[in-house]
């Protein structure tokens, strides 16, 4: 959970005050700081800490050693704890009537029926409680026979026992076993309402696979080389059998995770009543993760098998208000129709229960209704005395004849009635559906009035389809499961309250305590879960590891002016000037906060005010703008849809900009006798600075003046034609009054010399002239006098001859040689888009059209944020770090600080090993849509430079897979090597690859992924034999491994939590093997977890490196370890060392801003300035044998521009993701 704190203030009250400047001290008198402060709010740090960082520190884990309980006698041999596998098969079993012609009577046969595997009715069937329901009555059965009678299942087609279990001896010759059980359809046997439930028949057969020697589980336990994947997966099994069958609940059938029997929760969560939604509807329930780890370490002669436990935490859909109301009395059953100040069906808002529902809410309760399973419930009024007398006969009391006329259906869904035309699951109201009872048309509430006295509550409300038949919406009960939206504010901040009170070195307590809990709890056949494992001969230790790890050293964080203070794992921007500041030529703003205009003029002032401050150039002209004519560059959404309506409030807003600076509408350039600098792009791929030549009237022509000198390839370097070349250097085509005409360049006369100045080489700034004086390799701006233009005349065989100079007033006529048509130009240099609130769909919406479909950068700013802050400076220097990169290009290279290693040569930005030789650093990571359908996107950052802060993307999709696909490997490699080559002049000589989104069992496809980028350099080399080396690192950053400090006085204090130091490196005795393609003798060497954050709340978790292969020689671990923790402080979004490494943190913040904008490209796609963007999934595959999807380019009218497989290509700036 420690990532959600990211970006949250650092100092503060725990009640959200700002806190003190002095803070205070621990229990080791070191300066603590000014406290945590609210998610809102940073207050002070405090003094700093000028202790010496250490470089180790004993850590606690949450491993338990996982051990043998004795050597058996003969364990060569046939042993009584070899574990035999066996394939689990259920059939349903029926009752079936047979008549015997003879006597002329019924006799009762049960028929098996078989579950065929494509048959959806089976996959429902084991993603329920129902497969665990009949194995756990199986084995109560079998144990009240023979207490020898082991058994533990995985839930779905897989079971185990000990050689000596009794089940064993049960075994018939073909290697089965057969048991018939009845069991409860709907619920659980000891369910309240279990009386209310009729039963189903099973039978089960168990078919010995394979048998696991004892002696091989052995050796893998005491470090032994060997394979662990079957062991893991055996432990995994019995560990999770055995708590579920012990009474745990399991909310999800896939996962590890046990949650605690709701009588234990209160003590589980440690307090008195348990945490709520606001409507009272969900508690929170506290469970926990076990798995089993093998590891193995020949430096250090240990590792072995390991029990990892992992605290969780989950929401919960109660079935009942509270848990000591009693279950007989309906009022205390949760419906799903709650009436009252705000009604709701299933989580729906209605307007109100008087009226029947709109067709737009009854779709909305019907898709709820779709996803959750309820129970139904209703009471029967009217008595039927004939059928109470037959009771009584029989014996029943008058409270049993009371009972069952109360009605309860348990575990129902939502279904489609085929007796209905067309087939619906939903009505609109009980009084609107009529049918035929006892010959006459009846409505629905009529009808349970009259059969049953039931007089509907709410008889406007829908009437839904179970396989029952249909029900009113009244009769409908939640039920107990996992909450599927669990998204409210409220409730993610009662979960961050709980992870915050169990953080640091209070989470391994309550791990040990939960762990403990879990260990004894009793099972249903009388086994705690540590007797289960006894009868395995295994044992986990009562006792956490604890390990020495060490704290990796720090780089230096240097800014232009000054050296950066670093604390623990941070450091502030306070009169830092950015190491290598941008420019912001020109800006836009889309108001769609309306009622915020004041709110998002003082956003953009302060903004634009700090940048100075940080040496980020603005020109006048553009500050000019945001003080006095602010309103002619925005647009002030006015509209009721504003996620709808985006695209065309951007393109207006893109329309003012190119008024105001390219058309210069307001007369600022001419009054100031200066030009509009940007960047333009044309079909050869060259990104070029130029200054634009405004039109002299409203219908006239645009020009562009070029950059000579520094002309920038970055897309396509030697892309140049031959005409471009020779006329890059001229602007105009002058006809001299004379009769002569020239190939000329615009050039600027001033009074402090006779040279010519190049108009990109003068400004207009702070009320005068400016121009650039070079002096001994350095550039200076220098005040100068304007006196006016000429044209410079040079040959067009060889622009360094001068034929002549023309004055302006000599000029009888001009033309452009570079017109604006034939070019991309960059304008705006940024969007800003300022929201009201935090609305998810508009950001995708606004990201989608200027990163996606228009190709601009832009800054999303919402007002309610930025409103709250007591010091907006601070705020807007934090926003500034991520836009001095998003306005980096090949010419500013910008960036806001950088990191001095010892390698550096210099004051030079770099990472170790990495700034050595020219290195390809790329991260990649992975979105996936939602469901069986959508698309998987692929995102990749390359670094392109030896400081790793500068980055480029990539952006793929392919059909939904982990792997990535042939075609889009290549493609990332071959693009981020263009990159690179492009941006130094000089290929890459070795390859280091970041790959996140990858699982263990994964691991061996990903040699594939490894092949093809093999495959991608011999390709880009034209060279089969080139071999570039290659190091492939896979970063898992989802698994439950925590490291804490042993002793709290050796870890890093934030407040209450202590968390280890930023830096943490564990790569030791832990570190699990069996997977991993390094070469024997290194085997398992290179793998480390870092933990390179400073946990501000929560527990830092720390990620898994796991190096798949090192052919790089010279990066032995501990030079990658430092590597990898010197890159994670190279995140231009925080000032801090960020948990992953910034390559891959913006590679997948990429992937999952682009899955969130592709439904903008279905159905017929979006339209722009002409341009349709649509998403094809073509049907056929293409020469890889692969469906790649991609975004076709056309026009209005039909004609193909292009097609997008990178769907992030923009032109002008690399940064896109910050």
């Amino acid at each position: 959970m420690s990532m959600a704190y990211e970006g949250i203030g650092r100092g503060g009250l725990r009640d959200g005050g700002r806190g003190g400047r002095d803070g205070g001290r621990d229990h080791n008198k070191r300066p603590r700081g000014g406290g945590d402060g609210d998610r809102y709010h940073q207050g002070g740090r405090g003094p700093r800490d000028n202790t010496p960082r250490p470089t180790e520190c004993e850590v606690m884990t949450n491993h338990n050693k996982l051990d043998i309980v004795m050597d058996p006698v003969n364990v060569e041999g046939p042993c009584d704890y070899d574990i035999f596998r066996f394939k689990v098969e259920f059939k349903n079993v029926r009752r079936v009537a047979v008549n015997d012609p003879e006597t002329g009577t019924d006799t009762v046969n049960f028929e098996e029926q078989e579950m065929r595997a494509d048959d959806k009715s089976k996959k429902r069937f084991f993603s329920g409680p129902m497969p665990w329901r009949v194995i756990k009555k199986i084995i109560t059965e079998q144990r009240e026979k023979d207490s020898n009678f082991i058994l533990d299942y995985d839930g779905a087609e897989l079971a185990v026992a000990p050689r000596h279990s009794s089940l064993n001896g049960q075994i018939t010759e073909n290697g089965t076993i057969h048991f018939r059980v009845r069991v409860k359809a709907d619920c659980e046997e000891d369910d309240p309402e279990a009386n209310k439930v009729r039963e189903r028949s099973f039978a089960v057969s168990l078919t010995k696979t394979t048998e696991v020697p004892f002696s091989q589980i052995m050796n893998a336990i005491r470090g032994g080389n060997t394979s662990t994947e079957d062991l893991t997966m055996i432990i995994n099994l019995i560990l999770k059998s055995s708590a579920k069958l012990s009474g745990m609940i399991l909310l999800d059938p896939r996962s590890p995770t046990v949650y605690f029997p709701l009588t234990e929760q209160e003590r589980m969560i440690g307090r008195r009543g348990l945490p709520e939604a606001r409507d009272g509807t969900s508690n929170l329930i506290a469970g926990v993760s076990q798995t089993a780890a093998f590891t193995k370490n020949e430096q250090i002669g240990s590792g072995g098998a390991f029990v990892v436990t992992q605290t969780k935490v989950n929401w919960a859909d109660k079935e009942y208000w509270r848990l000591s109301d009693n279950h007989d009395d309906d009022r205390n059953w949760i419906p799903l129709l709650l009436n009252g100040r705000n009604p709701r069906i299933a989580g729906v808002p209605i307007i109100s229960t008087e009226q029947p529902l709109d067709k737009d809410t009854i779709n909305l309760v019907e898709k709820a209704l779709a996803k959750i399973r309820f129970n139904i419930r209703y009471t029967i009024i009217k008595s039927d005395a004939e059928r109470d007398k037959a009771m009584r006969a029989r014996g029943k009391t008058q409270a049993e004849i009371e009972d069952s006329r109360r009605k309860v259906f348990k575990d129902q869904g939502i279904s489609k009635d085929i007796n209905q035309d067309p087939h619906v699951r939903i009505m609109r109201s009980a009084r609107d559906y009529t049918f035929k009872w006892n010959d006459i048309d009846i409505t629905v509430s009529e009808y349970y009035l009259q059969k049953y006295g039931i007089q509907l509550q709410y008889p406007n409300m829908p009437i839904v389809h179970v396989k029952k038949g249909w029900f009113p919406a009244e009769f409908l009960h939640q039920k107990f499961a996992r909450s599927n939206d669990a998204n409210d504010r409220d409730m993610i901040d009662q979960v961050l309250r709980y992870y915050d009170g169990h953080a640091g070195s209070a989470l391994m307590q309550d791990v040990i305590e939960k762990r403990r809990t879990l260990l004894n709890q009793i099972r249903a056949d009388g086994l705690s879960l540590a007797s289960r494992l006894n009868f395995y001969n295994l044992r986990i230790s009562d006792d956490p590891t604890c390990l020495k790890a060490k704290i990796i050293q720090t780089p230096a964080i240097k800014f232009r002016n000054e050296r950066a203070q670093l604390r623990d794992g941070d450091f502030n921007l306070k009169d830092a000037i950015f190491s290598k500041p941008a420019a912001l030529n020109s800006f836009v703003v889309v108001n769609f906060a309306r009622n915020n205009q004041r709110s998002c003029a003082d956003y953009v002032q302060t903004m634009l005010r700090v940048a100075v401050n940080h040496g980020i150039e603005i020109p006048y002209v553009t500050m000019e703008v945001a003080r006095n004519y602010l309103e002619n560059v925005t647009v002030l959404y006015s509209g009721s849809h504003p996620v709808n309506d985006a695209l065309d409030a951007v393109g207006r807003a893109i329309e003012m900009a190119k008024k105001v600076y390219i058309h210069d509408s307001l007369n600022i350039f001419r009054r100031n006798n200066d030009l509009f600098k940007t960047f333009c792009y044309n079909e050869c791929q060259c990104t070029i600075e130029c200054a634009v030549l405004p039109p002299r009237s409203v219908n006239g022509s645009v020009g562009l003046l070029l950059d000579y000198n520094k002309l920038s390839s970055t897309r396509n370097p030697n892309a140049m034609s031959d005409n471009m070349a020779m006329d890059r250097y001229f602007s105009h085509k002058i006809k001299r009054r004379n009769g002569e005409e020239h190939y000329a360049r615009l050039k600027i006369r001033i009074t402090q010399t006779d040279t010519r100045i190049d108009p990109l080489d003068f400004r207009f700034s702070k009320g005068r002239h400016e121009a650039i004086r070079r002096s001994n390799g350095e550039e200076n701006w220098v005040t100068v006098n304007f006196i006016g233009y000429c044209y410079e005349c040079r040959d067009t065989k060889n622009t360094g001859v001068i034929l002549d100079v023309v004055e302006e007033h000599d000029v009888e006529a001009f033309s452009y040689i570079h017109n604006i048509c034939d070019w991309e130009v960059e304008c705006p240099s940024l969007i800003i888009s300022y929201h009201p609130d935090k609305d998810k769909a508009l950001y995708d919406k606004v990201k989608c059209v200027t990163n996606q479909i228009g190709g601009y950068q832009s800054q999303i700013a919402v007002a309610e944020t930025f409103e709250r802050q007591k010091n907006k400076n601070q705020y807007a220097s934090a926003v500034l770090t991520k836009l001095n990169a998003k306005l980096s290009n090949p010419y500013n290279k910008a960036v806001s600080w950088k990191s001095i290693c010892e390698e550096s040569v210099g004051d030079v930005d770099s990472i170790p090993w990495v700034a050595v030789k020219p290195t390809l650093v790329v991260g990649i990571g992975m979105a996936h849509g939602l469901g069986n359908c959508g698309e998987t996107v692929v995102a990749a950052s390359v670094c392109l430079d030896g400081g790793c802060m500068r980055l480029s993307h990539c952006c793929f999709l392919q059909q939904k897979s982990d792997i990535i696909s042939t075609g889009n490997i290549k493609d990332i490699i071959k693009t981020s090597w263009k990159e690179f080559t492009a941006e130094n002049e000089k290929c890459p000589e070795r390859i280091l690859i970041y790959r996140d989104g990858m699982s263990d069992g994964n691991f061996e496809r990903a040699d594939g992924e490894i092949a093809n980028i093999r495959s991608a350099i011999s390709e880009i080399l034209s060279d089969n034999s080139a071999t570039i080396p290659i190091t492939y690192v896979i970063c898992q950053s989802q698994h439950n491994i925590r490291m804490v400090p042993k002793d709290e006085t050796q870890g890093n204090r934030r407040g209450q939590t202590v968390n280890v130091y930023s830096g943490t490196c564990l790569d030791h005795t832990v570190m699990e093997f069996g997977a991993l393609s390094v070469t024997e003798n290194d085997r398992n060497n290179y793998d480390f977890l870092l933990t390179p954050q400073a946990g501000i709340k929560g527990t830092s978790k720390p990620i898994y490196f796991r190096v798949r292969i090192n052919e790089n020689s010279e990066l032995d671990k501990k030079t990658l370890e430092e590597c990898t923790y010197h890159m994670c402080w190279k995140y231009p979004t925080a000032t801090k060392a960020v948990r992953e490494v910034p390559a891959v943190k913006y590679a997948k913040r990429l992937a999952n801003q682009v899955l969130s904008g592709l439904k903008n490209f279905r159905d017929g796609g979006s339209t722009w300035f002409g341009k349709t963007f649509e998403l094809i999934n073509p049907q056929d595959a293409d020469e890889n044998g692969e469906i790649r999807p991609y975004i076709r380019m056309t026009t209005v009218d039909g004609e193909e521009l292009g097609n997008m497989f990178n769907v992030v290509d923009l032109p002008f700036r690399h940064h896109l993701a910050a």
